[in-house]
């Protein structure tokens, strides 16, 4: 079973930043769940998620 998102409250924009670094692939794997399931709307997240995934994708079919 995949660990649960659970958004703890901040004391300061310093602490949630170094939450989030922290917490960045359980964040990305969560939000890519829902892209699949179709839970998700446009938004900065799902655009700035969907964006990282296309640049990792080799841009020429023989490129590793």
């Amino acid at each position: 079973m995949k660990k649960k998102l659970a958004l703890p409250k901040f004391s300061s924009e310093a602490e949630e930043a170094k939450w989030w670094d922290s917490h960045q692939e359980l964040v990305e794997d969560t939000l890519l769940e829902a892209i699949k399931k179709g839970k998700t709307r446009q938004g900065m997240a799902v655009k700035l998620t969907r964006e990282r995934l296309e640049s990792r994708k080799p841009s020429h079919p023989n490129a590793r």
